[in-house]
């Protein structure tokens, strides 16, 4: 008999839960008004909701003020994924690197390989350069004669120096990716030796 009481007082307060509350606002004349639908045009001062024993569900919120809760709680979002992030960071900083010497040489070999990169590009760069000082020498000859650049010289001329300008660009890339590994590399650096104090040594 308790166990069916009991079911049937929680049954009871479930429902009253998901019934409907009471709304409540001041209108535009001041004049407190209550409905059991908000209002449709929202007043500057906010719809309180009330449950039916006129309990305070949700207090009147001005926009401005919502606006700023929302804020906030986007705010306090945004600083619990960038905590939860740096606790990831950070275990894999313990857990890839035994010591900080390991953490060097592994950013100091990635560092390499882009600079290797742009060793390369600035090999072919030079290359294009040469060609191309060619191709406006020849053209250049050509019109001190008053003749015609031929179609083909112009062709390359051009071709060359679109891809003069895509070496720059991929040049300016990976520059700029190695300068980021390097920033990246003593950032991890001085976050190694906090998680990771390194022992004084006595004199």
């Amino acid at each position: 008999m308790r166990l069916h009481t009991g079911l049937l007082l929680l049954a009871l307060a479930v429902t009253a839960q998901a019934q409907p509350g009471l709304y409540k606002w001041v209108d535009e004349s001041g004049r407190v008004q209550y409905s059991d639908h908000p209002p449709i045009q929202p007043p500057r001062s906010g719809t309180a909701e009330l449950s039916h024993q006129g309990m305070v569900r949700q207090p009147a919120e001005t926009p401005e003020a919502r606006q700023a809760r929302e804020a906030a709680a986007a705010a306090r979002k945004a600083e619990e994924e960038r905590l939860r992030l740096e606790a990831r960071q950070d275990k894999v900083l313990l857990e890839s690197y035994r010591t900080e010497a390991d953490l060097r040489r592994e950013r100091e070999r990635q560092i390499g390989t882009v600079q290797s990169g742009i060793n390369a590009l600035q090999l072919r760069r030079e290359a294009l350069a040469r060609r191309l000082a060619d191709y406006e020498r020849d053209a250049a000859g050509f019109r001190r004669q008053n003749k015609a650049v031929p179609p083909a010289l112009d062709t390359n001329r051009r071709i060359a120096a679109q891809e003069q300008r895509d070496l720059d660009q991929q040049l300016m890339q990976r520059q700029q990716e190695a300068v980021q590994l390097r920033s990246r590399m003593e950032a991890d650096l001085a976050r190694y030796r906090q998680l990771r104090p390194q022992p004084s040594v006595s004199p």
